[in-house]
């Protein structure tokens, strides 16, 4: 990667609600987050069942 972050488009109230989380749930969610960022794959993602062979992931 060339150093870039990719950006972060948050949706409806999703900002919001992750402010309302405790602690180290924040900080969990923004390492990876700031990992997704960087195009790289938090090692907590697993893959998304039902979707076909999608390529989805969930933290």
């Amino acid at each position: 990667m060339n150093g870039e972050l990719k950006p972060i488009r948050w949706i409806g109230t999703s900002l919001r609600d992750l402010r309302s989380f405790p602690r180290s749930v924040r900080v969990d969610i923004g390492h990876a987050l700031f990992t997704a960022q960087e195009g790289k794959t938090d090692p907590a993602a697993k893959p998304l069942k039902g979707f076909g062979g999608a390529a989805c992931s969930k933290l």
